[in-house]
Parts: C-alpha cells; sequence; structure tokens
C-alpha cells in the first residue's frame, strides 16, 4: 500500500472509511489480496477501508489518478505491484506519472513469488 500523507494526527486517525485504490479489476489477485487485508481493517482502525478499483493499462491508469488526483490527507491509498509499477516507469517514462521518488511505501502485505515449473513427470 502507499499513500501520499501529509500531516495527520495518528491519535485521531482515521476518523472516516479510508480508501484503497486497486489499480486491477475486482477478482483479480491484487484486488483478492486487498479484499483478505481489509476484511479486518474495521477492528483494529475503527474505521472500514472501501476498495476502490480503477482497472487499465496494467495498472498504469490508477497509479496515475493516484498521483495526480488523490487527497494528501491519509485517507486515499493505493495498492502497487513492485514489478509491474517499477518496469513501467522505467519502460514508459512519459506515460507513467509515477515513480519511485514520488510515492511512499507504507506496508507490505505479502509476497508474490514467480517460479518456473516444469511437468511432474519431466527428468528435471
Amino acid at each position: 500500500m502507499v499513500s501520499g500523507f501529509s500531516s495527520v494526527n495518528a491519535g485521531q486517525y482515521p476518523d472516516r472509511p479510508v480508501k484503497l485504490f486497486v489499480s486491477y479489476s475486482p477478482g483479480g489477485a491484487t484486488d483478492f489480496q486487498a479484499r483478505i487485508v481489509t476484511m479486518k481493517a474495521q477492528t483494529y482502525l475503527g474505521q472500514p477501508i472501501v476498495i476502490i478499483n480503477k482497472p487499465g493499462g496494467g495498472g498504469m491508469v490508477g497509479w496515475n489518478w493516484f498521483v495526480t488526483s488523490a487527497s494528501k490527507d491519509g485517507y486515499e491509498l493505493v495498492a502497487y505491484n513492485v514489478p509491474h509499477f517499477i518496469s513501467q516507469s522505467i519502460v514508459y517514462p512519459k506515460k507513467a506519472k509515477y515513480n519511485i521518488n514520488n510515492l511512499e511505501p507504507i506496508a507490505n502485505w505479502g509476497t508474490d513469488p514467480a517460479v518456473l515449473i516444469v511437468p511432474k513427470n519431466s527428468p528435471f
């Protein structure tokens, strides 16, 4: 998750629901992970985290929206996938309005390993 926090009084935060933008369609892996993570939010935060999907461009649509339009008060967060986020900001620097310098990670909710596989009956 990433935030554009400015200054927020941690003792009173959050005093209203928090929005979590997911830059992929509902039902995909990132959306599913976000829903699992946010299921218990109200128990710990006293407020729900509401998921808003902004799919398109392999995440670029939502991330561009976030860096240009999201509030900076800590009530709007965005989930990003590190490989897509970094590669798009390098490969498409004119299209991607985001990079590692204009967003700040605040939580890591898991890992998504990429592995090579072969058929189980393969000699490898």
